[in-house]
């Protein structure tokens, strides 16, 4: 209908005349949407542990609940130790045997996501998923510091989808894997 209440027939026509053109329209504007999305994400950096991921006060944190949760198998120093059975041994969780071989090897090519992910599904040992996933990731800032990946000033979120957009790797210059 028009302002003076006539029907035009054209503009009526103009919806429903090829729908076929319309759907490619929508399919052909969301494949630009989805285009320009992934061409700003190609522009930036993967994020690293190197890039201060973690603040000096969460480590603070994570170290009290890491002695309390962890420290009883794999010691206070991180260092490793035999289990209450003495069958088997808790991985040092520091220095140059960290995780049987080295922490960057262990985490090399995960992200910080994974990480938290492994240590809370099987850790503590006897009651895994048992600490608040807050805790899980003071901890991680815990073993970051204790393997010499320096803090920043922002702490890490307990947000799992956020964890997995910051990469482990090697050393500050190293590449991320592409996931």
């Amino acid at each position: 209908m028009s302002h003076d209440g006539i029907r035009n027939p054209r503009r009526a026509e103009r919806g429903t005349r090829n729908p076929r053109i319309r759907s490619i329209g929508l399919a052909l504007g969301a494949v630009v949407v989805w285009w320009a999305a992934a061409a700003s994400l190609r522009g930036q950096t993967p994020r690293t542990v190197w890039d201060g991921v973690y603040s000096k006060a969460q480590a603070a944190r994570g170290q009290e609940a890491y002695k309390l949760a962890c420290g009883y198998c794999h010691k206070d120093d991180l260092s490793g130790g035999f289990l209450d059975d003495g069958v088997g041994r808790a991985t040092a969780l520091a220095g140059p045997r960290a995780f049987g071989s080295s922490f960057a090897d262990r985490w090399r090519d995960q992200s910080l996501g994974d990480m938290v992910y492994v240590i809370a599904s099987t850790m503590p040992k006897e009651a895994p998923t048992s600490l608040s996933l807050a805790t899980y990731v003071d901890i991680v800032a815990f073993l970051l510091e204790r393997n010499d990946v320096p803090p920043g000033e922002m702490e890490l979120a307990a947000d799992v989808t956020a964890l997995r957009g910051v990469a482990m790797t090697a050393g500050r210059h190293s590449t991320p894997a592409v996931r």
